[in-house]
């Protein structure tokens, strides 16, 4: 368990989704181009979060910033990212179904904050499909 996990619990109870914490903490290194850390939080998340939108945003940005920021962790994060993309496409196999993902989780301020990049990845992963 990662340090900003172990920060957010509550008492006894863990958030609901910590994943979603982690991926903020990792937006914004990105935001400040701390790319290193940003991949080491966002590696993680690509390989083994259970929220579908998580991953694939970890992905798009993996893809997107961080293979070019960082070329001399290309190989490895390109092995994640695919990875990730697969993991996504396997639990949400249509832009349709991504779609409703989000539309489930529209309740959530981070699902509308994050709306632009959602349609961004939902692009790219489905472009491909």
């Amino acid at each position: 368990m990662s340090v900003l996990r172990r920060k957010y619990r509550i008492g006894k109870k863990n958030l609901e989704n910590p994943d979603w914490v982690e991926w903020y903490l990792a937006f914004s290194l990105l935001l400040a181009k701390d790319f290193s850390r940003a991949a080491d939080t966002l590696l993680p998340l690509a390989a083994k979060s259970r929220d579908a939108l998580v991953t694939g945003l970890s992905w798009h940005f993996l893809g997107e910033t961080l293979i070019p920021a960082l070329p001399d962790r290309k190989a490895e994060i390109s092995g994640v990212a695919e990875t990730a993309r697969s993991r996504v496409l396997s639990k949400l196999p249509t832009r349709e179904s991504w779609n409703k993902e989000i539309a489930r989780s529209n309740a959530d301020i981070h699902v509308v904050v994050l709306s632009k990049s959602l349609e961004k990845a939902s692009a790219r992963l489905y472009s491909q499909v």
